[in-house]
């Protein structure tokens, strides 16, 4: 590896464990819209809202939501979340609206805070997104046989607007951006090339295609959905070097009814981004898929493809289990051709039912992946 190769390892490693930490509010400022990161934070204990809350509509018809969430992460480990966001329908065709805020803090000394909201008008002609949050890190970087722990902060904005050019079909626009540094402990036994720069920002604009044939976007039993993203970024990193980059992936998510309660879903995903573009923008198995048995910083990539499947079963209206497995490739940081080596992971979890009107669930998953390794998941909501 390259003195320079690695000093884009070092801070995309970083970026990307940051990136684990305001996902995992995101989730929890935007009750029910899908978590596409690894991050397996809950998105709220949601108590069923009152009967006449599927009637009425508007802003002052919504409800307020305030829980104390507790997650597991394979990069922070055990947590609490606080969060508490208001939650409201502004007509009888759009989804539900969020503005939201949460706050967390892990085992390992890590803390965040974020905000957001989440807006959907006119029939879901209309949506627009605005997200803020704030971080520090600490995790442990790991480089070849080197374990060196790292204290990371940083700062994340994003801002979105989409319109639906028909019932199913919407387009949007978002820009974001990151600003974040970091500390190195032991960084003194590196040599110097190794070293990464200290401070790095990124500059994102993206194209939102979404066609949307779900049934229920926090419960689905029948349709599909297609998500395509398209987009264009910069990454400047202190010291005056600047690197632009271009990434592509598409999600697409397909449900069949067994029975009068159970469920067969799958999820194909596919990605490509720029061998200049930093490590945490690049590919990752699990962040970008959602994808069970791999913590998100172990397999990166320019390029990656995966399929899953998943059983959903219920046993009362209260509980219910899944079954799941997945297959998944990826290639190397610097090299466009995918891996021989398939990674293959699956598992078993339950559902408990946190609310029947909105069909909200409490995930406790545990997966076994082909390296024989175990990972805990503890979340709401679907995984896809």
């Amino acid at each position: 590896m390259t003195a320079s190769r690695a000093r884009q390892f070092l801070s995309g490693n970083k970026a990307a464990c940051l990136a684990v930490g305001f996902s995992a509010l995101l989730a929890i400022v935007l009750v029910g819209q899908p978590v596409l990161a690894q991050s397996s934070v809950l998105r709220g204990q949601l108590r069923d809202l009152p009967e006449q809350a599927e009637e009425a509509y508007g802003f002052r018809e919504g409800s307020f939501i305030v829980a104390p969430i507790p997650f597991q992460n394979p990069t922070l480990g055990t947590g609490l979340t606080l969060g508490a966001g208001y939650l409201f329908k502004a007509d009888e065709g759009s989804n539900t609206s969020t503005l939201g805020f949460g706050g967390l803090k892990t085992s390992n000394g890590s803390k965040a805070y974020a905000l957001g909201a989440n807006v959907s008008l006119s029939n879901n002609k209309w949506r627009f997104l605005a997200l803020a949050g704030k971080a520090d890190i600490n995790y442990d970087l790991f480089l070849g046989d080197a374990e060196i722990p790292v204290q990371q902060d940083g700062e994340f904005y994003r801002l979105g607007v989409f319109y639906g050019v028909a019932p199913n079909l919407s387009f949007g626009v978002a820009g974001q951006a990151l600003n974040t540094t970091l500390k190195l402990d032991g960084a003194g036994g590196l040599p110097d090339g190794l070293i990464p720069n200290p401070g790095l920002s990124t500059y994102q604009l993206d194209l939102v295609a979404d066609w949307d044939r779900r049934n229920d976007n926090i419960y689905p039993t029948s349709g599909s959905h297609l998500v395509v993203t398209l987009s264009q970024a910069e990454a400047r990193y202190e010291g005056g070097r600047d690197d632009r980059f271009g990434k592509a992936k598409a999600l697409y998510d397909i449900y069949f009814p067994v029975g009068q309660a159970d469920v067969i879903a799958g999820r194909l995903a596919a990605c490509g981004a720029g061998m200049d573009a930093p490590f945490f923008e690049k590919c990752a198995l699990g962040a970008v898929d959602n994808f069970r048995g791999f913590p998100a910083t172990e397999y990166i990539g320019t390029r990656l493809v995966s399929a899953q499947a998943e059983y959903r079963g219920r046993i009362n209206k209260w509980l219910g289990y899944v079954a799941f497995a997945g297959v998944g490739a990826v290639s190397g940081l610097y090299d466009n051709t995918l891996n021989s080596s398939l990674r293959v992971a699956g598992g078993v979890g339950t559902r408990i039912r946190l609310s029947q009107k909105q069909k909200l669930d409490y995930a406790i998953d545990v997966a076994f992946n082909n390296q024989s390794d175990t990972i805990l998941y503890i979340s709401i909501g679907q995984r896809f």
